[in-house]
């Protein structure tokens, strides 16, 4: 569960009164989600709009894992440790994740659509089948695939991947990349709560960003009203997407490790990076390592600058706050 990124207050009341243009603002639909997209720079709104969701259209077809055409899907339905030819864009993102996967330890995992289905249909009957859960174990495991060139290779046949805690953040990246293709460098897009900013809402003014507040649903958190320019922000929570069941709270984001929903007392975790990728992999990669285990992580990262706002639950059932490197 991707915890909703909302756009906060503007640092001017009104650019227009400030003597600066507003931004223009297009919406859709888009990776079974939605998306927002404001910038600057006088394009035609219906000309940006058309290139942003035939970039889109051409993303879904390579990482949706609901659609039967899409590359993910043919990957997924090749039962054979055989290699499959995969596009240089699928291998890449792959091949990125599994380094991240190694990285952390096996917290993160591509791997582990056979563990979320299992959840899924936890969801539908309200109960986990743990027969079904230990058998989705088994085929779940980083080290189970490699990318050899651009050929992805299963030690497992009944292996899947799910790219979704990855493809979305590299998804609003590559609709950045359209964006400064039509000369557009002042904008701020988000696409299913994952977020990427680029130079100002207006000269001094950068976008200013708010998170949602777990307590009171559709409310921002007062503490986190940020201020990005050519940053991407991305949140994982659990409690929107949640039940009940064995006496144990299960969530969608697993521990790879342990075949369970995460348990380290992480209620959400906020993340910023340079590139929306990174924010949207390590989102899920802390919420599952939880804070000691990512600090750990992070004193060893050689990657692009990071900050991190986890929000935790207490004995008593509050929340506190611990952050890493936050701006």
């Amino acid at each position: 569960m991707r915890a909703t990124l909302r756009l906060g207050v503007a640092l001017c009341a009104g650019l227009a009164a400030c003597g600066q243009p507003e931004p223009e603002r297009i919406t859709g639909r888009a990776m079974g989600s939605t998306y927002s997209i404001k910038y600057l720079g006088g394009r035609d709104p219906a000309e940006v709009r058309a290139a942003v969701e035939r970039e889109l259209e051409r993303f879904d077809r390579v990482f949706s894992t609901y659609r039967p055409d899409s590359e993910i899907t043919a990957f997924n339905r090749h039962r054979s440790t055989e290699p499959f030819p995969a596009s240089e864009e699928l291998s890449g993102l792959v091949a990125r994740a599994l380094r991240l996967a190694e990285q952390s330890g096996g917290a993160f995992d591509p791997t582990v659509k056979p563990l979320l289905d299992v959840y899924n249909r936890g969801v539908e009957t309200g109960a986990v089948d743990e027969a079904a859960l230990a058998a989705a174990r088994a085929r779940v495991g980083h080290t189970l695939l490699r990318v050899a060139g651009t050929r992805l290779i299963k030690a497992n046949p009944d292996l899947q991947i799910d790219p979704n805690a990855i493809a979305a953040g590299a998804g609003v990246d590559a609709v950045a990349r359209v964006l400064a293709g039509l000369g557009i460098t002042q904008c701020m897009i988000e696409i299913g709560g994952e977020l990427l900013c680029r130079g100002e809402k207006a000269p001094g003014h950068p976008w200013t960003i708010g998170i949602a507040d777990p307590e009171r649903p559709g409310e921002i958190q007062a503490r986190l009203q940020v201020a990005l320019r050519d940053r991407a922000m991305a949140t994982s929570g659990d409690y929107r997407n949640f039940f009940e069941s064995g006496g144990r709270r299960w969530h969608h984001i697993f521990d790879p490790r342990t075949g369970r929903s995460a348990d380290t007392g992480v209620v959400s975790v906020t993340v910023t990076a340079e590139t929306c990728e990174t924010a949207d992999a390590l989102g899920t990669t802390f919420f599952v390592l939880g804070p000691a285990a990512t600090r750990a992580f992070l004193a060893n990262w050689s990657g692009e600058r990071i900050g991190v706002y986890f929000l935790l639950a207490s004995p008593d059932g509050t929340l506190r706050a611990e952050e890493i490197g936050w701006p």
